[in-house]
């Protein structure tokens, strides 16, 4: 799985880069620039060329944000946007600034009926099954649920199915002998417990590569798979599932790893750090450098490795090149 196949990098008009999820609009753009860009935006110039908020992002594009005083958030731009923080700060936003009860009725009705269909009441479904799928796409009160429904974000047959599902695994009676626990292999990850079925991803926070000790996080878009020590699946910090997961011992893929290198600044010291990293067999996808004219030079390595071995050997052998001090994994 190739991280950079899910990732796409564009350019403010500063010449900033910005980091976004494939498929992210020029709504995700403004919104993940500023709450209230995103809120008046009514399009971009991008490359140039004006566009809509639905233009989708494609790797070099340098936009401009365009806004309008009288634009606003609707529920229609739930269905723009692809990014959790855009699509959180629109839903705060027409909670805060409409009235969207009747949004929420129809959405109320279209999932009843579609829950009827299985000689299933809303009202009866465990307030836990309803929880698993607020967790599961990353929502905090079922009204939100309903109003996706509602305005066509969320699909009424695909909340539904999983609601039963759910709700059928919570009303099973308590078997007088644990069963074994589900283990599910899924390409590099072994998936166990009841999300077994959810697809995952690597998180690009913490880049986690085999040897790593890893957990696993509910989201929206599935399973994403953290290195244990993650800042960001700190207990105290989030209030999705934790999934239990482990490394497949037969995996055989690259895996991206980030690496800090502090080195004193000298001529041709980017070009023997390069040269490193690919006598090491490893393959170099980007080098990003700050403090250029200064004493010491920061060298941020983004590169893919087969594993935690991998990432070891590697910087053994960086830390012979001359001038480096240290060096840090990142993330």
């Amino acid at each position: 799985m190739d991280l950079f196949d899910e990732e796409v990098f564009v350019f403010t008009p500063k010449g900033e880069v910005k980091e976004l999820v494939k498929g992210s609009t020029v709504l995700d753009f403004a919104y993940s620039v500023h709450s209230k860009l995103g809120d008046t935006c009514i399009g971009a110039k991008v490359n140039g060329k004006w566009v809509t908020i639905k233009y989708e992002l494609k790797n070099g594009d340098r936009l401009e944000i365009l806004t309008g005083p009288g634009q606003h958030p609707t529920l229609d731009w739930l269905k723009v946007v692809k990014t959790t923080k855009a699509k959180n700060r629109i839903r705060h936003w027409i909670k805060t600034n409409t009235n969207i009860a009747e949004t929420v009725e129809k959405g109320r009705q279209l999932l009843s009926a579609r829950l009827k269909r299985f000689n299933i009441s809303l009202e009866a479904v465990p307030e836990e099954a309803v929880k698993k799928v607020l967790d599961l796409n990353t929502l905090k009160e079922m009204d939100d649920l309903l109003a996706g429904i509602g305005s066509g974000e969320f699909s009424d047959v695909k909340i539904a199915n999983i609601l039963r599902r759910f709700a059928g695994e919570i009303a099973k009676p308590e078997q007088k002998t644990a069963p074994a626990e589900k283990r599910i292999l899924k390409g590099e990850i072994v998936v166990q417990g009841e999300y077994s079925d959810i697809p995952y991803k690597f998180a690009k926070c913490c880049s986690p590569v085999p040897g790593d000790e890893i957990k696993g996080v509910v989201t929206r878009k599935g399973i994403s798979i953290h290195r244990s020590n993650c800042e960001n699946i700190d207990l105290n910090r989030i209030s999705t599932p934790l999934v239990a997961v482990s490394w497949n011992e037969s995996v055989s893929s690259y895996y991206t790893c980030r690496m800090k290198v502090q080195a004193k600044s000298r001529d041709g010291i980017v070009n023997d750090l390069v040269s490193t990293v690919t006598n090491n067999e490893a393959y170099l996808i980007s080098v990003n450098t700050t403090g250029t004219g200064t004493a010491m030079l920061e060298v941020e390595l983004a590169v893919r490795v087969k594993g935690q071995k991998h990432i070891n050997d590697l910087t053994s052998s960086l830390k012979k090149v001359k001038g480096v001090a240290e060096i840090e994994r990142a993330g």
